[in-house]
């Protein structure tokens, strides 16, 4: 074995004193669904003498792929003595210190980041990492999720086990070779997935003989052409220092202009629009609250507050989420608008669909309870046509564009499949306004 990766098990045993954070059944939940976090329980309290009054709060990392890692204190100096040893070609069996200085003092996150001990290598190389695949556990057998990143140009992977919502917990972080790629159970991606030009074109003859030839073929295929260049430009500027391939982001890209020629040629007669949907016109005093992440900076509305609880009562486990300027056109800054993901994917890269649309009716059932109406953009079509139908309105909506600065293209506003963005926007407007 090239690597002594801990097994989930030698946690618990050598951790005594505190209660798993994981469900019993934690393994099959992992094993059904090996490509996104499972969402645990909600932790259990402590048991012992400090009932972890002493212990900060363990520092957390959002990843370059948006999953949260975090690292508690206790586990710091253990992981940094598990680095393994590295035989490179021709050279000596040395030993690969990547974070030596932690060595000089003990590790606290309540250090500042310039001083010895502090979190700030650490920090950098979790958030360049990126979701690399699964690792089989040669003990439990259970999936153990990996993600790669670079420390001083090295190659490292970080391995996790799933903690509740987006966050993971990490159990290792190793040093490795590149070439060891073989060791990961990283996802497929099919030849239908490719940036070649023959799925555009059966794409665009598909699309235009839906629409009846309007566009004609030959305008759609130089439509689609440009859009996937523009797509992969987007992509580059989002995630310069971390890009994904290309290939991964031409089958994303497909699959979400699949999804965009159904809801454009497969609409359902007798679904109303949402009227004037807008926030209020008065500005109200925007809030803070502990349920939704961020918004001590990009505050929200108290009716979006209170929608966030009601959902948090109906369906426990999402994440939840602001940023300064969240919203378009009339919503943009105004506190009404919220970006929300589920656990899990489908072989699409989309949320699993039966799991999305009772997501979807639990923010209904939610923004009833505050007395707001609802949309939702989210691309794909078939969780979006069972709950329109469902409402008997126009609910949840298509949106993947690239964002422009002048002429230039500046990023993505996607929202599905991964890599594309994939989350739920959202935007509530109080009935009545």
């Amino acid at each position: 074995m090239r690597y002594s990766i801990p097994d989930p098990a030698e946690w618990e045993a050598e951790e005594a004193t505190t209660t798993s954070l994981m469900p019993a059944d934690a393994d099959a939940q992992v094993d059904a669904d090996p490509d996104e976090p499972v969402i645990a329980a909600e932790p259990a309290p402590l048991v012992g003498d400090d009932q972890g009054m002493d212990e900060p709060e363990p520092p957390l990392w959002r990843t370059g792929d948006d999953h949260v890692l975090h690292l508690p204190r206790r586990r710091v100096q253990r992981i940094l003595r598990r680095l393994q040893q590295l035989r490179a070609a021709g050279r000596p069996r040395t030993r690969t210190r990547l974070w030596s200085r932690f060595r000089s003092a003990p590790f606290s996150p309540r250090r500042s980041a310039g001083r010895p001990g502090s979190i700030g290598a650490v920090g950098r190389v979790i958030r360049n990492a990126r979701r690399a695949g699964t690792w089989r556990s040669r003990k439990s057998g259970s999936r153990l999720p990996v993600f790669r990143s670079r420390a001083g140009g090295r190659p490292v992977r970080i391995v996790t086990r799933r903690r509740q919502g987006m966050r993971h917990e990490i159990l290792a972080i190793e040093p490795e070779l590149e070439t060891f790629d073989r060791e990961f159970e990283t996802p497929t991606v099919s030849a239908a997935g490719s940036v070649a030009e023959q799925p555009v074109a059966q794409l665009a003859a598909q699309w235009s003989e839906r629409r009846k030839g309007n566009p004609p073929v030959a305008a759609m295929t130089q439509w689609l052409l440009r859009d996937r260049e523009d797509t992969l430009a987007g992509a580059r500027s989002r995630w310069a220092r971390r890009p994904y391939p290309p290939e991964t982001i031409g089958r994303a890209w497909a699959i979400s202009r699949a999804e965009q020629m159904r809801f454009q040629t497969e609409p359902r007669p007798g679904l109303r629009s949402l009227g004037r949907f807008a926030p209020p016109v008065q500005p109200v005093s925007l809030v803070s609250s502990s349920l939704i992440k961020d918004s001590d900076k990009a505050p929200v509305a108290p009716l979006t507050a209170r929608f966030v609880q009601e959902l948090r009562r109906r369906y426990p486990k999402f994440d939840v989420w602001n940023y300064r300027g969240h919203g378009g056109g009339a919503f943009n800054g105004r506190g009404y608008s919220l970006d929300l993901a589920i656990p899990g994917r489908d072989g699409r890269g989309f949320y699993p669909p039966a799991e999305a649309i009772r997501f979807l009716r639990a923010v209904h059932a939610a923004a009833g309870a505050v007395g707001a109406q609802w949309r939702v953009l989210y691309n794909d079509f078939t969780v979006a046509d069972a709950v329109n139908r469902e409402r008997g309105a126009r609910h949840v909506l298509f949106m993947g564009t690239v964002r422009r600065r002048g002429a230039t293209v500046a990023g993505l506003n996607w929202h599905g499949p991964h890599p594309l963005i994939l989350h739920f926007h959202l935007d509530l407007a109080p009935v009545g306004g």
